[in-house]
C-alpha cells in the first residue's frame, strides 16, 4: 500500500556568486559556501568579513577561489 504522504524532495538552494554574497553581508545577512561545514558562515562586523567556525569568530582574508566561487548561499540564524 503506497504511503498518504507525499514524497519528500530534496531542493537545492539557490546559489549566487561573490559579488552577490558580498552585497548580502554589506545588507547584515549571513553566507556560507555550499562546501563549507554547515555551521560556518560569514558576516560583517566592524568594516571586516568575519566566520564563524566551531571555534569561534575570526576575521577572514577571502581566498581566491571563494572570490572565484558560485556556490554561496544565504543562511539564516535564530537568535
Amino acid at each position: 500500500m503506497p504511503s498518504p504522504l507525499p514524497p519528500t524532495i530534496a531542493v537545492k538552494p539557490a546559489t549566487m556568486p561573490f559579488g552577490t554574497a558580498f552585497e548580502m553581508l554589506a545588507n547584515n545577512r549571513k553566507v556560507r559556501r555550499l562546501e563549507w561545514p554547515a555551521a560556518d558562515y560569514l558576516f560583517l562586523r566592524a568594516s571586516f568579513v568575519h566566520i564563524h567556525t566551531s571555534t569561534g569568530d575570526h576575521r577572514l582574508v577571502v581566498s581566491d577561489g571563494d572570490i572565484l566561487a558560485t556556490d554561496w548561499v544565504e543562511i539564516e540564524t535564530v537568535n
